[in-house]
């Protein structure tokens, strides 16, 4: 029982942390991004002039906000599933259930950002974050079948 405690408490940490980057309006999440970006880069590669450090920025912002997308319900997956998992034991249950709970509270969460100042709800957006849901799901239940030594 305190193992399913905790782990509805980290999945509803995660979801808070999921709900909390997406209320930033877009100029606030975007200097975060952009700020990270180019604190990554100065620190690989202080040689470069300023104009190629932004222009790096600006290249890998769009993506790494993507991944980040796939990474927030990467996790997210994994902690369902392995709460779901604790409560029944049919694997392809906990698959099809972990992606139901991930696709809905993907699209609340983009739904959620057509309030949020410059933000808007992307299909395309849900669609990312299905696939890292996607891939913790397969990955976490290849990893329990080789735990219990199934495969």
């Amino acid at each position: 029982m305190k193992k399913k405690l905790i782990t509805i408490l980290l999945i509803t940490i995660w979801m808070i942390l999921i709900y909390t980057l997406s209320n930033m309006d877009s100029y606030q999440s975007n200097r975060i991004s952009k700020k990270s970006i180019s604190k990554a880069i100065e620190i690989t590669e202080k040689m470069q002039k300023k104009e190629v450090q932004y222009k790096n920025v600006k290249t890998l912002n769009y993506p790494i906000r993507k991944i980040m997308h796939m990474f927030l319900y990467f996790i997210l997956a994994i902690l369902v599933f392995h709460l779901i998992g604790m409560i029944q034991n049919n694997k392809s249950l906990s698959i099809i259930i972990t992606i139901i709970i991930c696709l809905i509270y993907a699209s609340l969460d983009e739904y959620h950002q057509t309030f949020i100042l410059g933000r808007t709800g992307q299909i395309k957006d849900v669609g990312i974050d299905m696939i890292g849901t996607i891939i913790a799901c397969f990955l976490y239940n290849k990893y329990d079948k080789k735990k219990r030594g199934i495969i």
